[in-house]
């Protein structure tokens, strides 16, 4: 009986460190940091206006079961990029930056050996683009290219911009 005790006892002792780990680390990311989202809290932590936007970018993304890593995504980003370079009338303010995001592009040309053509060291790519496009919008669905409008719940973003726009 007294083992089942002190296993019982070890046990709660593990699973509060742990909670306290989480604890501390989004302390110590919220004050190191412009933003971030904790997937497995849903909490969004940001600084200003813009990081605010970036980071319910992630976690509406997220809400839509991370819709920015799905083939349909990649393939409307990687379309954009070949039809903003080939018809440059189609661009708009925020072209360029969706045209050169770093970590995007056709996968067998990323890689992780760093002595390979398309080395890509992981921070960037889709997800952090879905987040940037909206960030780089101002979070405004009329700013944002017309082809990856539906992409976005709007409704949501508007829900969560309410409430983060006065937490800054």
């Amino acid at each position: 009986m007294k083992r089942k005790n002190a296993r019982i006892l070890i046990s709660v002792a593990i699973l509060i460190s742990i909670v306290l780990c989480f604890v501390i680390m989004d302390e110590y990311e919220a004050r190191n940091s412009l933003g971030f989202y904790r997937s497995l809290t849903g909490k969004i932590y940001c600084s200003d206006h813009s990081s605010c936007i970036h980071e319910v970018g992630h976690k509406t993304d997220d809400e839509l079961g991370w819709i920015s890593k799905t083939d349909a995504w990649q393939k409307t980003v990687d379309y954009y990029r070949i039809m903003v370079y080939y018809y440059p009338e189609t661009r708009n303010p925020i072209s360029s930056d969706i045209e050169f995001f770093y970590g995007v592009g056709w996968k067998r040309f990323q890689g992780t050996n760093i002595f390979g053509p398309g080395f890509w060291n992981g921070w960037g790519g889709y997800t952090e683009l879905y987040a940037y496009i909206l960030q780089l919008s101002d979070g405004k669905r009329e700013n944002v290219p017309e082809m990856f409008r539906d992409f976005y719940n709007w409704e949501r973003i508007n829900e969560l911009m309410a409430i983060y726009e006065n937490m800054e």
